[in-house]
């Protein structure tokens, strides 16, 4: 699953990172640094609507009832085409989040120990998800999302893990031309000799810390 994730470049990097791979800007409404995002925040996502890529803010969480039920802050790409929640969403309304690295936790007893993960080469990447509009006019749009089964370096920490684009396939995701299994292709494991697992501070726990000691490789600081 996904359950806390962060966004710690710049805004000025954010923006050099959208201008090269989607040739627009930053939004003025997105808050950087994150180092700790948790369902029901806002957070920075990318559409593709009358041509265009815009960027902006959705909440993290799709109320199933508007409301009226648990949020839904993820969904198995494995069926997110045939749910009836997910399938008009799947088909039409799908996003890309932005984000640097996300958090999972181990079991080693009664603890659950906190580890980051981020791409080795990679300072932003984006993470396939879906939205769904919301029904009063000024309320943001509610997005979710999408896990798949975690590669093998992930599936130490849990059997899920996010679906990680990279901008060409976040383009095709974000097409409204390509049918579902073009689509369904695209949500698979990410590579994981280009990603990199470190231990953090079980400050992260507390969905309220939102701090750069969230972060800090715990093993370097012990060492320094």
């Amino acid at each position: 699953m996904c359950g806390r994730f962060t966004v710690t470049v710049s805004k000025e990097e954010l923006n050099d990172y959208l201008e090269d791979y989607f040739s627009i800007g930053m939004s003025d409404h997105i808050q950087l640094p994150r180092y700790n995002i948790a369902p029901t925040q806002d957070i920075a996502t990318l559409i593709f609507g009358k041509g265009v890529y815009r960027v902006g803010p959705m909440t993290w969480g799709i109320d199933a009832r508007y409301g009226k039920s648990p949020l839904i802050i993820n969904a198995r790409a494995e069926t997110v085409s045939e749910k009836p929640l997910f399938k008009p969403l799947f088909q039409s309304r799908r996003c890309l989040i932005l984000a640097d690295g996300f958090y999972e936790w181990k079991k080693d007893g009664k603890n659950r120990l906190p580890y980051r993960i981020v791409l080795k080469d990679h300072p932003v990447f984006l993470m396939a998800g879906i939205y769904r509009m919301t029904e009063q006019p000024d309320s943001k749009a509610r997005c979710a999302i999408l896990t798949t089964q975690a590669n093998h370096m992930m599936s130490s920490l849990h059997d899920r893990m996010p679906v990680i684009l990279t901008p060409d396939a976040g383009k095709m995701w974000l097409d409204p031309k390509k049918g579902s299994q073009e689509l369904q292709a695209l949500l698979e494991p990410y590579r994981e000799d280009d990603m990199r697992i470190y231990p953090v501070s079980t400050v992260v726990n507390r969905a309220t810390n939102d701090t750069k000691a969230c972060i800090m490789n715990i093993e370097e600081t012990r060492k320094g």
